[in-house]
């Protein structure tokens, strides 16, 4: 019978004791997008302040594929890699594939963007501000229908009157 050289066998116990993984590094996404079907989609509980009470979010592996859940109060829970289905996030940052919200049946993701709540809320404010100097500037009706819902996410409704 053959011996076995002893670094060979230094090499396997060391494998054992030190064992070489290669996982996949994700990315936490942060922010919200908006969907006509299933209106503001946050992608991270930090969003809402509601980590300690439930825990939520959409991550991103190196290949710009998405996993985990987002939440839209239209639509309740919506899993991003669900089967048969899937979302990448696109080198220019817009979403291509497919989603299934819990209530309701596939969304498709296609060219929404993230946007961070300091955007989301420069958005209104800057909103605001053209309707209070009546200016010329103001948005399309499909704009202003999206700033409306995205004003009252963050205002009252009397800071909406627009």
């Amino acid at each position: 019978m053959k011996k076995i050289p002893f670094y060979v066998l230094a090499l396997i116990a060391l494998a054992f004791i030190f064992p070489v993984s290669a996982t996949a590094i994700s990315q936490k996404l942060a922010g919200y997008i908006y969907s006509e079907t299933a209106g503001w989609i946050s992608l991270s509980c930090a969003n809402t302040n509601s980590c300690d009470n439930i825990s939520y979010g959409v991550l991103q592996d190196e290949a710009g594929k998405l996993s985990g859940y987002g939440y839209s109060q239209e639509v309740g829970w919506i899993n991003f890699n669900p089967n048969f289905g899937g979302v990448s996030l696109n080198t220019d940052g817009s979403f291509s594939g497919w989603v299934y919200p819990q209530t309701q049946t596939w969304l498709r993701l296609e060219s929404a963007k993230i946007i961070s709540a300091t955007e989301l809320q420069n958005s209104v404010e800057s909103l605001q501000s053209a309707m209070k100097n009546d200016s010329s500037d103001l948005p399309s009706q499909s704009t202003m229908s999206l700033l409306d819902s995205l004003c009252k996410k963050f205002f009252s409704a009397s800071q909406c009157a627009w």
